[in-house]
């Protein structure tokens, strides 16, 4: 009965002192939101953190200070908002799109992993398209260079090299920093490379699909990947 009649006061203390100091702590990191600082504390299963570890920054360049607020789990509607497509209304890749996708997915990360030159993604992964928005975005397959890989545990900006169906985000990844996207034209059976400041290189069946400042060494006929 003792230890009862304790826990209703010290209950009201912890409450009180909650609502007390909002502006220090954030009782729980779902309750983060894009108003909230990233320094802010929040607690969780895992322990006590902070806003900014559990979401992206959002108008800001930094977490600190109380510039600009984050994206957290407890934000999901917002999160969607800054995505490329929303996957909900992105058309579906069609069945030769799909087919070629694949093929070139294992010899790209068949090559990758060989030589040890980075690590290849699957759709659906997101990179970051601004630092200044916090925009994201997801190619259809993506490639991250070793050095960007070592630069931190797990790279967050724009991949080395995006993989697209159509040509619709050539212009953003580009301007985030992507050194080349190759688009596929399942239909015509032929594959663009678009870089900064140069012209697309359209390469046809039989010719053949080289990146060497990018993946030196590799090479692929592109009819291979219609066969």
């Amino acid at each position: 009965m003792i230890r009862r009649s304790l826990l209703i006061p010290v209950s009201f203390v912890l409450l009180t002192l909650c609502g007390a100091s909002r502006g220090l702590a954030t009782l729980s990191c779902n309750d983060c939101t894009c108003s909230s600082s990233c320094s802010l504390t929040c607690f969780d299963d895992f322990g006590s953190s902070t806003c900014g570890l559990h979401g992206v920054c959002s108008g800001s360049s930094g977490c600190g200070g109380g510039g600009g607020g984050c994206l957290t789990a407890g934000d999901p509607g917002t999160l969607l908002d800054l995505i490329q497509a929303d996957p909900g209304q992105a058309p579906l890749t069609d069945h030769p799109g799909g087919r070629v996708l694949a093929r070139l997915t294992w010899r790209l990360a068949q090559y990758v992993e060989e030589n040890g030159l980075g690590s290849v993604y699957a759709g659906d992964t997101a990179f970051l398209l601004s630092k200044m928005t916090g925009r994201v975005g997801a190619p259809t397959l993506a490639f991250v260079s070793r050095e960007h890989l070592q630069a931190g545990r797990s790279w967050s900006g724009a991949p080395d090299l995006a993989v697209e169906l159509r040509t619709d985000s050539v212009r953003d990844w580009l301007q985030a920093g992507t050194r080349a996207v190759v688009v596929i034209d399942a239909a015509a059976h032929t594959v663009a490379v678009y870089r900064s400041r140069s012209k697309p290189q359209v390469f046809g069946s039989q010719d053949m699909l080289k990146l060497p400042g990018i993946l030196p060494g590799w090479a692929l006929r592109v009819g291979e990947l219609f066969e």
